[in-house]
């Protein structure tokens, strides 16, 4: 593992642009993931668009994103049991939208990422934060990792914008990655749910309309897909944290409405 380093990073990713404009999630910024995630993050405007979306329906500005940030970070802690002695490993933490506010409930706040230029930006909006580290991944997988490393391992907006095969390797990498008894949070999207449905409807059109699939669509589940998911990479689903229910899901407070459509497995490597 790296240790801390205090220096600040150096160098700012590359702007890639069609004409004048910046491209945004389209079939031109690659194949695979590293292509795609990097030119998304080529600029500060797609790299924020890349990992918040149009928080409160406003274009992404770094006060928003943090906003934004925040409420989904409570979520984690209440699921993962945060109490700051913990080593946290979130993959595909982008520019660390989320590591702002993990890292003082952590001991260790690790974020990975398939984009160089995501991990260069989250380490440049992370400087001098001492418990936080980022790696790049070479590949799509954890190898970079030993295993039994980590007590938590969370994905949020990552499996989502996998392949069905790569989003089940990855898990089976988080349970690898493990400790025994650590914990797992993963985030879906639910298929069953409206907007998780129009969220389908969006991906098909868009590849009717392009001719290809574009790398970074979206993918969503049912509820018992993904239970069925993460019990073959042998987690045991923590029914009490989790929020499968087949349509909505019932919690006493959620940040806003796109939440209702998020399915979250919580699991424990046995």
């Amino acid at each position: 593992m790296a240790g801390p380093d205090t220096s600040r990073p150096q160098g700012e990713p590359k702007p890639e642009t069609a004409g004048t404009q910046p491209l945004f999630f389209s079939t031109a910024l690659g194949e695979n993931y590293r292509e795609f995630w990097s030119n998304m993050a080529s600029t500060p405007e797609g790299a924020r668009l890349a990992v918040s979306g149009h928080p409160f329906g406003q274009y992404p500005d770094e006060r928003l994103v943090d906003l934004q940030g925040l409420p989904v970070a409570r979520l984690v802690k209440e699921s993962l049991d945060l109490d700051g002695t913990q080593r946290l490993l979130e993959v595909g933490c982008g520019i660390g939208r989320l590591a702002r506010h993990l890292a003082p409930w952590v001991e260790e706040y690790h974020g990975a990422d398939i984009s160089p230029a995501m991990c260069l930006r989250a380490s440049h909006r992370l400087w001098g934060v001492r418990n936080a580290f980022f790696h790049e991944l070479p590949e799509p997988d954890l190898g970079v990792f030993p295993g039994q490393s980590f007590d938590a391992v969370m994905f949020q907006h990552v499996l989502i914008h996998l392949d069905p095969p790569d989003a089940e390797h990855y898990l089976a990498e988080a349970y690898r990655v493990l400790r025994p008894g650590g914990k797992l949070y993963a985030q879906f999207y639910n298929r069953r749910h409206p907007q998780g449905f129009d969220e389908t409807v969006h991906a098909v059109d868009q590849r009717l309309r392009d001719g290809r699939a574009q790398r970074g669509r979206v993918f969503c589940h049912t509820s018992h897909e993904v239970r069925a998911i993460v019990a073959q990479a042998g987690f045991e689903i923590d029914r009490e944290k989790s929020h499968l229910e087949p349509w909505r899901q019932n919690r006493r407070w959620w940040p806003d409405n796109d939440f209702f459509f998020w399915l979250i497995a919580v699991g424990t490597r046995r």
